[in-house]
C-alpha cells in the first residue's frame, strides 16, 4: 500500500494561494442567525462618543508629530488602491454591527474598507496613547497605521469601534506608511476569528 503524501508545509505557501483559498469565503463561527433587522452601510447606527466627549487634536493633518493634550487627530483614510478586491468577510460579525450581509456585494465596498473611499456617517479619527515598548517607557505611540471610522450601537445596545488597519498614514505613523501588507493582514483576520471561536477575548475581523 502506498503512503499517503506529506502533509504540505503551510510555512511554504504563497500569499496567493492563501488569498486564493479565502476568496469569496464567508465566516460564520457563532452559529447563530439572528433574526434583528439589518441596515445598509448608509443606515447604521453611529454614535461618536470618543470624539465628541475627549480633547481632540486642533490640527487635521498626518504629518508625523508630537501631539500634545489631545486623545485623538481627526485623520482621513488614504490609501490609494486602484482596484481594491474583498478577500473574504464574516456574516457573524456583520451580525455584530446589525450590517446586512448583502452589503458585501457593493460594487464600493472593497473601495471603503481599504480606506480609498469615504464611510457614510464615520467620523474618521487616529487614537493618541503612550506605553512601554521593550521594557521601557516609550512615550507616544498611537495609532500609526490603524484609523477609526467611529462608534456603533447595535440593536442589543453594543457598542463596537469599527476600525481600518493600513489605510494610510496618521500623525502616529512615524517613519512608517501607515499601511499594511497582505500578510499580516491575513494572519490578524483569522487569528482573530480562531481566538473568539475558542472564546478568547479578541478583536473581530469584518473583512479581508
Amino acid at each position: 500500500m502506498d503512503s499517503p503524501p506529506p502533509p504540505e508545509d503551510a510555512t511554504g505557501a504563497s500569499v496567493e494561494s492563501v488569498t486564493r483559498d479565502l476568496k469569496n469565503q464567508s465566516l460564520d463561527g457563532d452559529g447563530d442567525s439572528s433574526r434583528a433587522r439589518r441596515f445598509r452601510l448608509e443606515d447604521l447606527n453611529w454614535d461618536h462618543s470618543f470624539v465628541h466627549e475627549l480633547p481632540g487634536d486642533p490640527r487635521t493633518d498626518a504629518f508625523p508629530r508630537e501631539v500634545l493634550h489631545a486623545c485623538y487627530t481627526k485623520v482621513s483614510p488614504s490609501a490609494e488602491v486602484d482596484n481594491p478586491q474583498l478577500v473574504a468577510w464574516s456574516e457573524s460579525v456583520a451580525e455584530l454591527l446589525d450590517l446586512d450581509p448583502k452589503e458585501f456585494e457593493r460594487s464600493d465596498f472593497p473601495l471603503i474598507f481599504s480606506g480609498a473611499a469615504p464611510l457614510v456617517g464615520g467620523l474618521p479619527y487616529a487614537q493618541c496613547y503612550g506605553g512601554h515598548q521593550f521594557g521601557m517607557w516609550a512615550g507616544q505611540l498611537g495609532d500609526g497605521r490603524a484609523i477609526t471610522l467611529g462608534e456603533l450601537v447595535n440593536s442589543k445596545s453594543e457598542r463596537w469601534e469599527l476600525q481600518l488597519k493600513g489605510a494610510g498614514k496618521t500623525p502616529y505613523s512615524r517613519f512608517a506608511d501607515g499601511l499594511a501588507v497582505l500578510r499580516s493582514s491575513i494572519r490578524e483576520f483569522l487569528c482573530s476569528e480562531a481566538m473568539h471561536s475558542l472564546g478568547i477575548p479578541t478583536t473581530r475581523a469584518l473583512c479581508l
